[in-house]
């Protein structure tokens, strides 16, 4: 009886939210790489038991959280009308367990979505059990490592019985090395003779089930995002922009299409260019404004969100008097988890105000944030800090052309006098994590190929001229970004680039003022300055 409300629970949570009334239908790639509906092959994964592994992945936003909530809303269905086949659901916020300590199943159970499970209660059914771990990706830190990831994942295979099934859902950058589910895979090859559940008898019998499986889902398609649009409260507004390539850029994943349902009123409005952080802005404002703040408080509210966000991505123990702000409750911008703390309703926005928070350090020359977040692959924080940062000092140059004197090479005394004159990396600027598989060389100002921090006192500086005078490389966009601000100019294009033909630079590995590709965030690269 017990389990039978909690899993009621499980659905009526799952039923009552606004999202669910009219959700999108996603669609991804399998193994074999063929299309199909995500539902879809979650129930064939479900029903053939072929692997006790599946990893769903999704850019941000790509509906990875709420796709697990309707796979634990089914089975709980399922379970209920008499399906004793169907596996036992507990959904679980692997972010979670940066703010717990846990050391046994029963603890890490009563972190379960929606409310905490009795692990007895599970135990004394003798049923199959699914373990949906969400957000794998936010246990790893804004530095580049993983070690905790891979901490709370080995913790939780050694822990379960060989009759467990997993769906793990990760951000697809995180799984680009390859390393994070290595020892979580090896784990789930053993068995256990004292497990009687009919998939322990056949893990026994087929030791290659631990063999994960994928579904990776992909964009919205067009067609889809448009009708979702055009039948939504911002329908007219919507009218007015779809044929415009900025705005179809945004309408990828069903949480920045939810995000323009709320902003596109604001967003038609005057004639900045829209990007994905302007689309989050106006999305808060709305949200705030709402909820009853005035508008001239909306400043100290986004810099009280930017705090929190510090607090959060950082130190995973913010304080609880952050919380604190009944306002941001009610603008729904905070959800409150069973245990009673709060998060961001969705995991990016915190990294949208994290880059607010660098931005505005930015604009001194500081690079205290910064030095925080590992360079290679912060594709989250690049993906909103990049379009910030141009669109905050670059428009007033965007016309200025590029003279003979603007091809000369920044050479490494150039950048170390930047650094002098303004403080630059004075408390250190990021991690170098990974250098050498980005493009095999090492940073310029270092030998240490694991790269902590890079402070302004480890930047070479001997009297050879002929190492003071060479070409600046290894350094990130923001470094050269930065430095041409610095001078009163701006980055070339890449057209420019291309028409300066200076000798010696290595294919596609300059920054240029429209570079923005998320993986190539350092890179070793000539820079140039224009004027």
């Amino acid at each position: 009886i017990a389990l039978a409300a909690r899993l009621r629970t499980q659905i009526e949570c799952y039923d009552s939210a606004k999202w669910t009334n009219n959700s999108i239908d996603l669609v991804a790639l399998n193994n074999d790489g063929e299309r199909t509906e995500v539902r879809r092959a979650l129930d064939n994964w479900i029903a053939l038991r072929s692997s006790r592994l599946l990893i769903l992945s999704g850019t941000f936003g790509s509906g990875k959280t709420w796709t697990l909530r309707w796979l634990a809303r089914e089975l709980a269905e399922r379970w209920l009308k008499g399906d004793r086949l169907a596996p036992i659901p507990i959904l679980i916020s692997l972010t979670r367990l940066s703010i717990h300590n846990v050391s046994t199943r029963e603890q890490l159970f009563q972190l379960a979505w929606p409310e905490p499970v009795d692990e007895n209660l599970v135990r004394s059914q003798s049923a199959n059990v699914l373990l949906l771990l969400d957000s794998l990706d936010e246990l790893m830190s804004l530095d580049g490592a993983d070690t905790r990831a891979q901490d709370v994942l080995n913790f939780i295979a050694g822990m379960e019985s060989a009759s467990t099934r997993f769906v793990i859902a990760c951000r697809s950058e995180a799984l680009e090395s390859g390393a994070l589910l290595k020892d979580f895979t090896a784990q789930l090859t053993k068995t256990d003779s004292s497990d009687a559940t009919s998939w322990a008898v056949m893990e026994a019998l087929h030791g290659d089930r631990a063999h994960p499986e994928q579904v990776a889902i992909l964009d919205v398609p067009d067609e889809q995002a448009d009708a979702y649009l055009l039948h939504s409260k911002a329908g007219d507004a919507w009218q007015e922009v779809r044929n415009e390539s900025a705005y179809r850029n945004l309408a990828r994943v069903p949480f920045t299409i939810f995000l323009l349902t709320e902003a596109l009123p604001l967003l038609t409005r005057g004639s900045s260019d829209t990007t994905l952080p302007l689309l989050y802005s106006k999305a808060v404002e709305s949200w705030l404004l709402r909820a009853g703040l005035p508008s001239k408080k909306l400043g100290e509210a986004l810099i009280h969100l930017e705090g929190l966000a510090r607090a959060m991505l950082f130190e995973h123990f913010p304080d609880q008097a952050i919380y604190d702000d009944a306002l941001l409750r009610k603008a729904e911008l905070l959800i409150m988890q069973s245990d009673g703390s709060y998060v961001f309703r969705h995991y990016s926005l915190g990294e949208y105000f994290l880059a607010c928070a660098v931005l505005r350090e930015m604009t001194s020359y500081s690079s205290n944030l910064l030095s925080r977040i590992d360079l290679v692959f912060a594709n989250s924080i690049n993906r909103f800090l990049i379009p910030m940062v141009k669109a905050a000092f670059q428009e007033a140059d965007a016309k200025q052309s590029v003279t003979a004197a603007a091809s000369k090479m920044v050479t490494i005394r150039d950048f170390r006098e930047f650094m002098e004159g303004t403080g630059w990396r004075r408390t250190g600027f990021g991690t170098w994590r990974a250098m050498l598989t980005a493009d095999g060389t090492l940073p310029w100002e270092s030998n240490d190929v694991q790269g902590s921090s890079i402070s302004l006192d480890n930047v070479i500086a001997t009297a050879d001229e002929s190492v003071n005078d060479s070409r600046v490389t290894g350094i990130s966009w923001y470094d050269a970004f930065q430095y041409c601000r610095w001078r009163g100019g701006r980055l070339p294009t890449a057209q420019e680039i291309t028409a300066m033909a200076v000798p010696n630079i290595i294919d596609g590995r300059e920054w240029s003022s429209s570079w923005y590709e998320e993986t190539r965030a350092l890179v070793a690269v000539g820079h140039m300055s224009t004027r």
